[in-house]
């Protein structure tokens, strides 16, 4: 049986945007990348898994 991922984002682009500039504006208080998209997503109630869809 075939299946389809389902490759809608459940947040809008706004918010999408607004996280990636998060890490991007805050990468001094995190030892890695990593650690600073863990923590802002977990403070943004999201999942820090990086989909490139």
């Amino acid at each position: 049986m075939d299946r389809k991922k389902n490759t809608t984002s459940p947040y809008p682009a706004e918010f999408r945007g607004r996280a990636v500039q998060m890490v991007i504006e805050h990468p001094d208080g995190y030892r890695s990348l990593t650690a600073a998209v863990r923590d802002i997503a977990g403070k943004l109630g999201c999942s820090p898994d990086i989909s490139m869809a």
